[in-house]
């Protein structure tokens, strides 16, 4: 009896000990805050925070002007903020006591990351609008993909693919309707991506509510009917998309605007087996898509929009896309 009430006081101290030691550690560093202006971080941890390398991220930050410096947050702590909130999907307390910051001015500097990177940067390197039509048939387009499909025309070939964000489900009756997915049984929304041959990133289109009644055939019409970023004029006459069978629904609508689609084949009525040429055809696409597929598993690496996003970040979910899609 005694020797084991000695082994507990015994534990009792270690764990006094350990207390003491931590509080004298938090009390000396009080003052010191874990921010991106010194050396707390080597190249190592900004890639595991943020996705980006140091040299990278010096880069972005010399083109980013639209953030307010203040004493206490500079413009490389609001992007490096921002970034690792959207690399690590941690929540906005967790990033409060990680970098000794307020859970208030981790969400001031969360929104001024988002608004000087959509102001001053991703524009410029995303849309329709930062690439001229020329400029992708002649950088981004492979040799394979002019020769499989382009021929002597050299058309513009863009790859396209949506892909899924899971957001919560609303306490409303009508939003959950429509953004209720019955392949996943569950809500989401679904951004448009749009990539040359190379995985070279034109534009990205949404987020559009994904219910039945809205496919992948439908988002792609309505982005066309509307002529979202002034695509109709970016496109010409013979100018080719690659999709798979979820776009089937939207060919009639391409080739009446003289547009070109390339898609696996399917089997006709009472067909048990495609032909030698549909079987060939239905190969060639997918050496050519793969590249929009890599460039949804990269998106989803990180966590913030892997994991549920909230509602009230549903506004801004094309913002957080194209940041990850441009700094990558």
């Amino acid at each position: 009896m005694l020797h084991s009430k000695t082994k507990k006081d015994a534990w009792i101290l270690m764990v006094i000990v350990l207390v003491t030691s931590l509080r004298d550690a938090a009390l000396k560093n009080k003052e010191r805050r874990m921010d991106f202006d010194g050396d707390c971080f080597t190249d190592a941890d900004y890639l595991n925070l943020m996705g980006v390398s140091k040299d990278s991220f010096d880069d972005i930050c010399k083109h980013v002007k639209d953030i307010r410096h203040t004493a206490v947050r500079s413009i490389r702590t609001c992007l490096g903020i921002f970034l690792t909130k959207l690399r690590s999907g941690m929540s906005n307390k967790m990033l409060s006591t990680l970098f000794n910051v307020g859970p208030d001015a981790i969400k001031r500097a969360i929104t001024s990351g988002r608004k000087a990177l959509m102001t001053d940067f991703v524009p410029k390197n995303i849309g329709f609008n930062h690439v001229t039509r020329e400029e992708i048939i002649s950088n981004h387009t492979r040799h394979l993909a002019q020769t499989l499909f382009g021929g002597p025309l050299l058309p513009a070939i863009l790859v396209i693919d949506g892909t899924y964000i899971y957001i919560q489900k609303s306490s409303k009756f009508q939003f959950p309707r429509r953004s209720y997915n019955m392949h996943k049984h569950r809500p989401l929304v679904k951004p448009m991506i749009f990539v040359s041959t190379t995985g070279y990133i034109v534009s990205v289109l949404g987020p559009y509510l994904r219910h039945s009644k809205n496919n992948d055939a439908e988002i792609l019409k309505h982005a066309l009917k509307t002529d979202e970023e002034a695509i109709r004029s970016w496109l010409q006459e013979d100018d080719i998309f690659i999709v798979d069978r979820d776009f089937r629904d939207s060919i009639d609508f391409l080739e009446a605007m003289e547009i070109k689609s390339e898609m696996p084949s399917f089997l006709k009525k009472n067909q048990k087996q495609h032909t030698v040429e549909e079987s060939n055809t239905s190969r060639l696409v997918p050496k050519l898509r793969w590249v929009v597929e890599s460039v949804n598993g990269r998106l989803k690496t990180w966590r913030f929009l892997n994991n549920i996003v909230p509602n009230s970040q549903i506004p801004y979910i094309r913002d957080y896309v194209q940041s990850i899609l441009f700094v990558q």
